[in-house]
């Protein structure tokens, strides 16, 4: 059974964060007086750039095996190994450039094509949304027939 890992800035999250900076800290510390060379004042400090550092550790952890990635915008998600099942409708654009205005869930996008194939798209075509960057859509190819945007 894999692990997932909590929600961001969930209390769950923020819980395992707690718990890593006392056992990073601690650690540290630990290992500094067990040491002798440090003590006092900066055996504090050293414990706390142990906690940020093992905090920081800990959360980009969580980031690497959390098992979802935004896709569209914030909220919208899917799973890494899932196949992206977006679909756009084409508004305008397209006859002699790249570019045009499309529509997704009844929001209007501008969006690219970024396939190899010559782009040759009419008003009213659905295509597949590959991905985004900022706030333009990259589209490729025309989705299956029974879909809709």
């Amino acid at each position: 059974m894999r692990w997932n890992a909590p929600k961001r800035f969930s209390l769950e999250w923020w819980s395992w964060l707690a718990n890593g900076a006392v056992v990073f800290g601690g650690f540290t510390g630990l290992f500094f007086y067990q040491q002798g060379s440090i003590t006092g004042f900066n055996l504090i400090l050293l414990v706390v750039a142990g906690s940020f550092v093992g905090d920081l550790a800990l959360a980009l952890y969580f980031e690497a095996i959390a098992p979802t990635h935004v896709i569209i915008g914030p909220g919208d998600r899917i799973q890494r190994d899932s196949a992206l099942k977006e679909t756009a409708r084409i508004i305008s654009g397209f006859e002699n450039s790249a570019e045009g205005k499309v529509t997704v869930r009844g929001e209007l996008w501008t969006a690219r094509w970024v396939s190899e194939e010559p782009c040759s798209l009419a008003v009213g075509d659905t295509v597949r949304v590959l991905g985004r960057e900022g706030l333009t859509l990259l589209i490729v190819g025309r989705a299956d027939a029974g879909e809709a945007a």
